[in-house]
């Protein structure tokens, strides 16, 4: 017998495809989200005939597909709002390095000196570590920013070796 609404048979099709998505939903893979969502957008450009049923059903696909996408985008939000984090510490972590060299090459205490660039090795290797955690992120401005924190630091460091020399 042959269902004149829908004779290609996309009900099951979309049922499988929602299948798919909602286990991509679950698995927290940002890659698995993003084929589920192109599955889906596929499914509406491809399905037939174009008719009311149908059409009820791309709009169902459609939707999928978006909440898809915008669990993804939520993801690279909370990514993002992580490395800001992690780099207001470094900041913090920079900032109180940077007081206890200032310190330290004011006595001129060598011991100071020696702690003081031993956290500001500290300081470049937290940033250098948040480079290699976010360094594949879309953020360019977080990366420029821990660029310009390392280079800081390495200039100090450089003054402050200079005079325990």
């Amino acid at each position: 017998m042959t269902n004149d609404q829908d004779p290609e048979g996309c009900a099951d099709t979309l049922k499988a495809l929602l299948s798919t998505a909602q286990d991509a939903a679950q698995n927290g893979d940002a890659d698995k989200r993003s084929a589920a969502s192109l599955s889906l957008r596929d499914f509406i450009s491809s399905s037939s005939p174009n008719n009311e049923f149908i059409q009820g059903l791309d709009e169902i696909a459609g939707q999928a597909a978006i909440a898809l996408l915008r669990q993804n985008i939520d993801q690279c939000l909370q990514d993002i709002a992580a490395c800001n984090v992690a780099l207001a510490k470094a900041s913090k972590q920079f900032d109180a390095a940077a007081m206890q060299a200032n310190d330290t090459a004011k006595k001129l205490s060598l011991t100071e000196l020696s702690q003081a660039l031993s956290a500001l090795n500290q300081s470049v290797q937290s940033i250098q570590q948040l480079r290699r955690d976010f360094g594949s992120g879309a953020d360019k401005d977080l990366l420029s920013s821990l660029d310009t924190a390392e280079k800081a630091i390495d200039t100090l460091g450089t003054v402050l070796s200079r005079r325990k020399a």
